[in-house]
């Protein structure tokens, strides 16, 4: 028998399933017609959220069915969510919404060496392709293709990528790496990697970070699917009352002197967050 109580069986299985979900996502995206009109972004759309599910959900849940057959390697993935991490998870990003925009920024302007100009050049045709193809199915003008928008961009890449990322990779690297951190920010390095968005990647990097600290602490899932897909929503609502009002997204932004403010406030509320998660441990090891 196949024993997946050993990590690099583990990983084999992984590696099997994401290559069997990448090979059937790309077959189902090559049949999708590249022109612009509705019905073809809408299809476009549906290609996306099928490459999302056969590419993260499908592996990630028949791992974690075939692994716990054997050992249970996903305790924490719990399916709980209360309304106190709701709350948090709310006041986080309100906070930090200014501070994310500085980063954003920063890392878009990003240039590299002279004697680097090949891959820069490389890195912005990726870019450019990957931003082109975003701003194609992001764009809604009526209520129904934004619902649909929040249902592609928002909610199944948060079910998807937290189930691989936090609920498997996260998982599976803490029983090799002992120190959490250098679990949670590996894990957020590889989350960042795999969108091809090199001038995107810090400000996902540490997305993923704030993701990783929050399954943690927070030992759900749901926690982190919430997190992910307001992340994504807020993208998406956003472009959506830009159409609405005229108004050019790339050029609303906050007062650039919030972010130092900003800043201050999300450390504080990560420590309260930290605080209010490590004292729920401590009530239930009371009550035990």
């Amino acid at each position: 028998m196949f024993d997946l109580k050993k990590p690099i069986n583990q990983l084999a299985l992984m590696l099997f399933l994401l290559g069997m979900g990448i090979i059937l996502a790309s077959v189902a995206i090559a049949f999708v017609p590249q022109n612009n009109d509705l019905q073809n972004v809408n299809m476009l759309r549906i290609s996306q959220m099928m490459a999302q599910l056969l590419t993260f959900f499908v592996p990630s849940m028949l791992l974690i069915y075939f692994t716990n057959q054997q050992a249970p390697l996903y305790p924490t993935l719990l399916w709980n969510l209360s309304w106190k991490n709701v709350g948090w998870v709310l006041l986080l990003f309100l906070v930090s919404m200014p501070l994310m925009e500085k980063i954003i920024a920063w890392n878009e302007a990003l240039t590299l060496p002279q004697s680097m100009k090949a891959i820069e050049e490389w890195m912005r045709m990726q870019e450019n392709e990957m931003t082109a193809l975003t701003d194609k199915m992001i764009q809604a003008t009526s209520v129904p293709e934004l619902l649909l928008n929040i249902l592609v961009m928002a909610i199944v890449p948060a079910i998807c990528e937290e189930l691989l990322f936090r609920g498997v990779l996260q998982n599976w690297l803490a029983q090799l790496i002992s120190n959490k951190h250098v679990v949670i920010w590996l894990t957020a390095i590889i989350f960042s990697a795999i969108h091809i968005q090199f001038y995107g990647f810090v400000p996902r990097m540490l997305l993923g970070a704030l993701l990783g600290y929050l399954f943690v602490w927070t030992k759900s899932i749901w926690v982190n699917i919430f997190a992910h897909f307001l992340n994504n929503a807020l993208s998406v609502v956003s472009v959506y009352v830009c159409y609405l009002t005229h108004q050019d997204c790339k050029e609303v932004s906050f007062l650039p002197s919030w972010w130092s403010l900003s800043l201050l406030l999300t450390i504080g509320v990560i420590f309260l967050v930290y605080r209010s998660t490590h004292k729920s441990c401590e009530v239930v090891s009371t009550d035990n």
